[in-house]
């Protein structure tokens, strides 16, 4: 018979969203036909975990570019913190010690900590929108539909 994992209620709840940077370059030629179907973008996030307040940091930075001239050219930047407060945290997370005796903590089941990353992704898809209304990038660039466990792999 398979393992059955302990079930219990987790609170949720998304308390903080902060824009650390946002950079949009109008400037940049994008008369070219073929320029919104080759521009770039590179994801990064950082995620911390704070066990004693119950609390999961993630920032999220967005990096649009293309390449004019044969050099990169970047063109829209975005970065975004979020905070979740999880309750039970303490119940969700194993403490690890590295051999050079630094701890860490690791989610006991992935699914908890991809939900969030997807709730930050999406919201920050929103922030872009909202950051792009007035910019000649209205309605034409979006971030990409990315896997939350490939994101979380960009750490």
């Amino acid at each position: 018979m398979p393992k059955q994992e302990e079930i219990f209620d987790v609170k949720l709840r998304m308390t903080s969203v902060k824009v650390l940077k946002f950079m949009v370059d109008d400037a940049i030629n994008d008369n070219d036909n073929d320029f919104y179907n080759t521009f770039k973008t590179d994801l990064k996030n950082n995620l911390e975990t704070d066990v004693e307040n119950e609390e999961i940091n993630i920032t999220l930075e967005s990096l649009f570019y293309t390449y004019q001239n044969e050099e990169k050219f970047s063109f829209i930047e975005l970065k975004v913190n979020f905070t979740f407060n999880i309750i039970p945290l303490r119940r969700l997370v194993s403490e690890q010690t590295n051999v050079n005796g630094v701890k860490s903590f690791v989610f006991k089941n992935d699914k908890l900590l991809l939900t969030i990353t997807s709730l930050a992704y999406s919201t920050m898809r929103g922030i872009l929108i909202e950051k792009l209304s007035n910019s000649k990038f209205k309605n034409k660039l979006f971030l990409p539909i990315v896997d939350p466990r490939k994101l979380l792999q960009s750490e």
